[in-house]
């Protein structure tokens, strides 16, 4: 594949994995023109999520363009908006940048595809390429790639406890900043330290472990004279905090599996063993569905109810987490619920007070949008 420019030559016909989602754009339960609203059950889609619109060969859904890449504004866990840019997306406002729905499509097919972001197969020729490695590129398989920031240092420090007579505050075994650094002094609506101005600048300057004093210039911090010294004239009450103003954005590649390589064959051979593959966003797959017969399960006999679902995630199959779900809200680990954080779950000693419950389970995964399983209908025999 391409990694920022850097192409792959080594896979003819790699594998692609990604986030489809299929809904039939004739059902006026499912394209609501009046509120502009797609209902698409447990779609596992995040506000700002970019997804390719496919009319699959039927009638387009007014409004919309096939094969248009259009943003996701998550009204809630069934049911969403769709705006043009991902910024109207995430604010949400009632017409600006919302796409208008006129009216259904025709066909059964329409279809959802999620734009792959952040996650990335790299092979061992593009892993040690300059241009990747200077991107934080150390070794072959799926790594992902993603923007973070990186909080500012907050110190805080017993206001109770500073030191009048050398102008001292005590900070403790906190983060060591450096002569000169700039801080905003808060008192956390308490009483302040007479000498020092709430939400106002000040700048360290290091006098001993966990000690510091603070200057009204960076310069004179650094120097640490005499010279505009904070003079402390009387404690404060509470926690008070310094807040630097170190916060930063980084670009951020996590190694999330590495590629497996056989001894015997050089170069890449895929995190498989057979060809590269890439993955659009780590996913999950259901792959065995609630386990009952005709998608009910019997509640006579007061008989225990017993769910379970069989699920993976590509790549690695790590980090997978079950949550059983009863009517869309999640279930506890009490009374008759047992195991409800598991792939099999289990109702013991059930009655006919259960009847048209609806029981489904959701999947996550590290770095991978979750999806819900089919729902299974309690009914009464």
């Amino acid at each position: 594949m391409a990694l920022w420019g850097t192409v792959d030559t080594l896979a003819a016909t790699p594998n692609v994995y990604t986030k489809t989602t299929i809904f039939d754009a004739t059902s006026t339960a499912v394209v609501i023109a009046a509120s502009n609203t797609i209902k698409l059950t447990a779609h596992g889609y995040l506000t700002g999520d970019a997804v390719v619109y496919n009319d699959a060969g039927g009638t387009v859904i007014g409004g919309l363009t096939d094969a248009g890449t259009v943003f996701v504004n998550r009204v809630d866990g069934d049911t969403i908006k769709l705006y043009t840019t991902k910024a109207h997306a995430v604010t949400g406002h009632a017409s600006n940048g919302l796409k208008s729905i006129s009216g259904v499509g025709v066909g059964a097919g329409h279809n959802f595809v999620k734009v792959p972001d952040d996650l990335y197969f790299v092979d061992t020729t593009e892993a040690t390429q300059a241009a990747n490695t200077v991107k934080g590129m150390k070794t072959p398989g799926w790594n992902r790639y993603s923007t973070k920031t990186v909080p500012a240092t907050v110190l805080s420090f017993d206001s109770t406890a500073v030191s009048l007579t050398d102008n001292v505050v005590f900070v403790g075994n906190q983060q060591v900043l450096i002569n000169g650094t700039s801080v905003v002094y808060s008192r956390g609506g308490q009483t302040i330290v007479t000498g020092l101005t709430d939400n106002a600048a000040v700048f360290v300057h290091n006098v001993g472990a966990g000690m510091i004093k603070l200057y009204d210039t960076g310069a004179r911090a650094i120097t640490g004279g005499a010279t505009g010294l904070k003079n402390l004239s009387v404690v404060g009450v509470g926690s008070h905090t310094l807040t630097a103003s170190d916060s930063v954005v980084r670009d951020v590649v996590e190694s999330i599996v590495p590629m497996k390589v056989s001894a015997a064959t050089a170069g890449d051979v895929g995190v498989d063993g057979t060809d590269d593959a890439l993955l659009y966003d780590r996913t999950v797959k259901i792959t065995t569905q609630p386990t009952q017969a005709s998608a009910t399960v019997n509640l006579a006999g007061d008989a225990n109810i017993v769910l379970a679902v069989v699920a993976t995630a590509l790549p690695g199959n790590t980090g997978l987490a079950y949550q059983w779900q009863e009517d869309g809200s999640n279930i506890s680990a009490s009374g008759i619920y047992t195991n409800v954080t598991t792939a099999t779950m289990t109702i013991t000693g059930t009655t006919n007070n259960l009847a048209g419950k609806v029981y489904r389970c959701v999947v996550s995964a590290t770095a991978a949008v979750d999806l819900a399983s089919s729902g299974v209908t309690a009914t009464q025999s």
